[in-house]
């Protein structure tokens, strides 16, 4: 397998972290994007703001203007 230059720096600031900080952990960047919409429950990209509902997720709101909004395949709830 060939790692990469980003593999390579963040392994280095994984440890770097750990040693200041058993608790702590180094976020790349694409593993940032991940972490935020999982907890935000949200995707900017289609304009839907998402929720949890019992085992469902569902559209709490939509952006106005947005992909969700013009689209007639999806609605709120």
């Amino acid at each position: 397998a060939q790692t990469n230059s980003e593999d390579v720096f963040s392994l280095a600031m994984t440890a770097f972290a750990r040693e200041i900080d058993p608790h702590t952990n180094y976020l790349s960047p694409r593993n940032t994007e991940q972490f935020n919409t999982e907890m935000s429950l949200s995707l900017e990209g289609i304009g839907a703001v998402l929720q949890m509902d019992d085992d469902y997720t569902v559209i709490n709101s939509m952006v106005a203007g947005g992909p969700a909004a013009k689209s007639k395949a999806i609605s709120v709830g």
